[in-house]
């Protein structure tokens, strides 16, 4: 991604590269930022562009680091729903601009922790509308479903 070689790192560079470059080059320019003349101005302008391409940056690390496959995500999931706090992934979830299917996913597991359940029943439909043969999706809506079916009384247990 373009915006990770401003630090001068490749696509696969780790929230804690990005940083350290950033640290770096921030510490350098608002020291500049003082200076007088061309030079205070000078850095001041790379202050805010770096400012800019480090929100950029960290935007694109979280998208790039939130899906299906990435284990700690997984385990911070399990571990909300075993806590029944799920603020942890919420606030994981708030910082993700690419609200993929899985996104969807997990934000209804967030509501469902909160007895949610209509909320979480509309983000799990989203996801099957975004990846309509997710099997993990539509079990987990069924579920759902019939949870709250049972819970009104609608339809009996007994089967």
């Amino acid at each position: 991604m373009k915006i990770l070689s401003y630090f001068g790192l490749d696509d696969n560079a780790s929230a804690e590269a990005i940083d350290g470059v950033y640290n770096d080059r921030h510490t350098r320019l608002y020291e500049a930022v003082f200076l007088k003349g061309i030079e205070g101005e000078r850095a001041a302008c790379e202050l805010n562009a770096l400012e800019e391409a480090y929100k950029e940056a960290k935007n694109y690390i979280n998208n790039r680091d939130f899906g299906e496959n990435n284990p700690e995500i997984a385990k911070l999931v399990n571990e909300a729903a075993a806590s029944g706090n799920p603020e942890k992934v919420q606030a994981y979830l708030d910082v993700i601009l690419d609200k993929t299917a899985y996104w969807h996913y997990v934000q209804s597991v967030v509501y469902y922790i909160k007895h949610l359940y209509f909320d979480s029943i509309k983000h799990l439909k989203t996801a099957l509308t975004l990846d309509k043969l997710n099997e993990k999706y539509s079990k987990a809506l069924y579920r759902l479903e019939e949870k709250i079916l049972l819970q009104s009384g609608f339809v009996d247990d007994d089967k």
